[in-house]
């Protein structure tokens, strides 16, 4: 280096911002330092002088030495390492080391030191953050998948005990093949308008088939994401087949009631004719001769009579909903069924 390139040289190595430091890679002595080496650890130029690296590093001499000798690691690589401050702090820091000729004839280390201790602690807290996250996502009862390109991508426990598939397996369905076909195109559209940005429902119901071929009802909420670097749906699954059997039943009962109330409605209204009819017919074979030609014909409208009191009487007694396929495979009521 010549006298011009030396000023040069030593007026950039003092004022630079970055913490600067030649060592000799023989011995591991610390022969200079810059203003900012000077701030970050502590001490003054003439301390560093009577300092070596092993003073600041936390790495064995061994492993510094082939450090610093190995030609691989001529500005190759950055390498994290712990330094140790004049006050006993730990700081993490970045070093590369180049080397470079003096006008002596020597060749030393030319080290640049990058402090890093924040960005390694937010990394360290991130991994922690991602960590309790996939802990509370795993142990939540809710079911949550991701997914992405037709597939879902992610499911949790929960989700695997709602649908009875291992998340390995839900990789490889698509997601549209679990429910039935007359749901899968709301249910494409519905993902992606979400894709999209696009406004859909905050919640909306989807039916799918779980591994044993049972009919489940899930309510489903959901987000936009980006997962892996393209556009994904994270999506929130209640399941709500018990609610959806609870209404069934109660429709059923609403059902029955309102037979119920239809059958005496229709009892009371024909429970008066009828027994005039009935009365008339005994009145009418009490009047006619043993040998009359109408006696048969009046003694079977008697007994269509009859029957058709004894539906009556049924009717009154129903207490419950229970079907019967009828002609053209229609289901009606079942009367004998359905009384108590």
């Amino acid at each position: 280096m010549s006298q011009g390139e030396g000023w040069d040289f030593r007026r950039l190595f003092d004022n630079h911002s970055a913490m600067m430091m030649l060592v000799d890679p023989r011995t591991l002595a610390i022969l200079d330092v810059n203003r900012a080496c000077e701030r970050f650890y502590g001490y003054d130029r003439d301390e560093f002088q009577h300092l070596r690296i092993p003073d600041l590093n936390l790495m064995s001499e061994d492993q510094l030495r082939t450090y610093m000798v190995d030609p691989t690691n001529a500005g190759r690589e950055h390498h994290d390492m712990r330094h140790r401050l004049k006050n006993g702090q730990i700081r993490e820091v970045e070093v590369r080391s180049d080397p470079i000729a003096m006008n002596d004839g020597r060749v030393v280390r030319f080290v640049v030191i990058t402090d890093i201790t924040l960005r390694k602690e937010q990394e360290r807290e991130l991994r922690a953050s991602e960590a309790r996250l996939r802990r509370l996502v795993e142990s939540t009862p809710e079911a949550i998948i991701i997914a992405q390109h037709g597939r879902i991508v992610y499911a949790n426990p929960a989700a695997e005990k709602i649908s009875g598939y291992k998340a390995e397996e839900l990789s490889r369905i698509h997601y549209l093949d679990l429910v039935p076909p007359e749901d899968q195109e709301a249910l494409r559209q519905n993902h992606q308008r979400r894709l999209r940005g696009l406004p859909i429902p905050e919640s909306y119901e989807v039916r799918f088939f779980s591994k044993n071929k049972e009919l489940k009802w899930v309510a489903v909420n959901g987000m936009r994401i980006e997962h892996e670097g393209a556009p994904a749906t994270l999506n929130f699954l209640t399941d709500i087949t018990q609610r959806k059997r609870d209404e069934a039943e109660r429709l059923q009962q609403e059902r029955l009631q309102a037979a119920v109330a239809t059958a005496g409605a229709a009892c009371h209204e024909l429970n008066q004719p009828l027994q005039g009819v009935l009365i008339q017919l005994e009145l009418s074979l009490l009047k006619l001769p043993p040998d009359s030609p109408l006696r048969p014909e009046l003694e079977r409208a008697l007994d269509l009579a009859r029957q058709m009191a004894k539906i009556t009487q049924n009717l009154n007694r129903l207490t419950d909903y229970r079907t019967r396929v009828y002609l053209d495979n229609t289901r009606i009521l079942d009367l004998d069924e359905s009384i108590s």
